[in-house]
């Protein structure tokens, strides 16, 4: 885990939209802004993160830590859909939590309630995968 600063804003892989950061050696690390402007990240912001893929001669991918949750925390869900899945074994149910984020998790079968204690499994792409946890 590093201390990274944003320290533009450039055009990155398919001209789409990229926060540059900098982390504490001075490499200069791509965030792309889609999935990151809800962090609220600006020229001159810090954050910390974490190196979750590099290989040589590639650039590393950098996920900033969530501001909002962490692996291993429980969260209330609201279900708003349940949509069977085309295998017909389970369903894809669409919700939200109590900061107004939406969730996406595949249950094997509809739940009981409107709502849901999940378990945040890893930040991917700064949204956090989530899975029912057990009561």
């Amino acid at each position: 885990i590093y201390d990274f600063r944003i320290i533009k804003t450039v055009s990155g892989p398919d001209d789409e939209p990229c926060y540059a950061a900098a982390d504490i050696y001075g490499d200069v690390h791509l965030l792309q802004v889609r999935y990151y402007s809800h962090y609220g990240f600006k020229v001159g912001s810090s954050f910390r993160g974490k190196v979750v893929r590099y290989s040589s001669g590639s650039r590393k991918t950098v996920e900033p830590e969530n501001p909002w949750f962490k692996p291993g925390d429980k969260m209330r869900v609201t279900v708003a859909s349940c949509t069977p899945l085309e295998t017909g074994e389970g369903f894809i149910c669409d919700g939200f939590d109590e900061n107004g984020f939406s969730h996406t998790l595949t249950l094997s079968q509809v739940p009981a309630g409107n709502s849901l204690i999940c378990r945040v499994v890893k930040i991917r792409k700064g949204k956090p995968v989530i899975e029912k946890a057990e009561e």
